[in-house]
């Protein structure tokens, strides 16, 4: 107990460093240790041993994810909400193709939910670059390339471990409500660009109608009557 505690005010110093900052935000939801006995941690060894890219599941882009959507999917046939929690792998690969983010751009995910989008394009960018990249360009991919924003207290802390485990060193998540602006941690999210060069996400289609968040995604989001110049307003996001 006295660890997490420790662990969660790492962020708190006046010297913090980013991956202390990301560390105490990843343990925000931990409440408690489960591993209260040696066996059960020989057990959790044992499991984590298992993990192989053989076998995990190839539509998949990450291990984590697919441990997790598991518990999102039983989420959704609960409460018909599962969907503001993740976007099918399948949909976040093909996407990103398409789009084809480079290494010079920034890319952005105003509801990332569990970071797929944020992840998958680490991915491509990195195997585009194969053994060209140069240091410069790696550390730039890990520090600073990838912007996103996510309301939920229990998923923030999953996109956060998971960008991490994928590689990227400084996940630059802002923890809050993105479209009313209301802030919870924004320490990550610190010196982010005024625009973005790439913005991918799955718009939280869950709204209900005549919500004020609905309306304010409506009437911050679109700036002019002309259907040939809609814009997008990146501080809106």
């Amino acid at each position: 107990m006295e660890l997490l505690l420790h662990l969660k005010g790492l962020k708190n110093g006046s010297d913090a460093s980013p991956r202390q900052k990301v560390i105490s935000e990843i343990m925000t939801g931990v409440e408690r240790v489960r591993i209260d006995t040696e066996r059960n941690f020989l057990d959790v060894l044992d499991k984590v041993h298992q993990l192989t890219a053989e076998a995990v599941d190839s539509t998949h882009v990450f291990t984590l994810s697919q441990v997790y959507e598991g518990l999102l999917l039983k989420m959704g046939e609960k409460g018909n909400d599962g969907g503001q929690f993740f976007t099918p792998r399948q949909v976040i690969k093909a996407m990103v193709q398409v789009i084809d983010p480079g290494v010079d751009d920034t890319v952005y995910d105003p509801g990332c939910g569990t970071g797929g989008f944020l992840a998958q394009s680490f991915e491509h960018i990195r195997d585009n670059l194969a053994g060209s990249a140069t240091a410069e360009q790696l550390e730039t991919l890990k520090q600073r390339t990838f912007w996103g924003r996510e309301k939920e207290n229990l998923i923030y802390p999953i996109a956060l471990a998971n960008l991490v485990l994928h590689g990227i060193d400084k996940p630059n998540l802002w923890h809050g409500n993105t479209l009313t602006g209301q802030e919870t941690y924004g320490g990550l999210f610190e010196h982010a660009p005024q625009t973005f060069d790439v913005i991918l996400t799955n718009p939280p289609y869950l709204l209900h109608q005549g919500s004020t968040d609905a309306e304010d995604l409506v009437f911050r989001l679109i700036r002019t009557e002309d259907p040939e110049e809609i814009t997008v307003d990146a501080q809106a996001l």
